[in-house]
């Protein structure tokens, strides 16, 4: 029983050792079954992947060896390990869920302004076809945008909300109301 466990520790840390090499050369080597190669932070709690397949046998392995190895009796050492594979499973499917949380493409959406507020940089003249600039904050990037008023002319400094995207990366505009109004 104990080469057995020993022979799962060795197998899945060996898994594990070759994942962590493929990963530092670029190389994503986790699904099981297909569809996982592209992951998204939408995705559920994955347990049949590579990695938490590989976690489980390993600590399957571990905590089995070292149930015998204080005198646990055969029975209780493989309860042992199965509740250690079945915990590394779980918190290895936990913590990659948390890390796909921190994905990000990068991309900032210019939809994602409309709503935000934020100050005239270059004078906006009015009218459609005549942009200034605005200074605002989308997806915690501070922007520098071409800007369309819907409220005549707006000079530096003036205080705007998004209320809509004219054009590509053109965002329109409004003044701020005052708040006595």
């Amino acid at each position: 029983m104990a080469t057995f466990f020993l022979a799962c520790a060795v197998l899945g840390g060996g898994i594990l050792v070759l994942q962590l090499a493929l990963g530092l050369v670029g190389h994503d080597a986790d699904g099981l079954g297909g569809g996982h190669g592209g992951s998204h932070a939408s995705e559920g709690f994955d347990l049949l992947t590579v990695r938490s397949v590989a976690a489980a046998v390993a600590f399957f392995g571990i905590g089995g060896r070292a149930a015998l190895a204080i005198g646990w009796s055969p029975a209780l050492a493989l309860l042992a390990s199965l509740g250690a594979g079945g915990l590394a499973a779980l918190g290895n499917a936990a913590l990659m869920r948390l890390l796909r949380n921190f994905e990000s493409d990068g991309v900032v959406r210019i939809d994602r302004a409309v709503g935000q507020s934020g100050r005239v940089h270059v004078k906006v003249p009015g009218g459609p076809n005549r942009p200034g600039k605005v200074l605002l904050t989308v997806q915690d990037r501070l922007l520098e945008l071409p800007a369309v008023s819907l409220d005549g002319e707006l000079p530096s400094g003036t205080e705007v909300i998004v209320v809509g995207v004219a054009d590509g990366d053109t965002v329109e505009v409004v003044r701020t109301p005052d708040p006595g109004v």
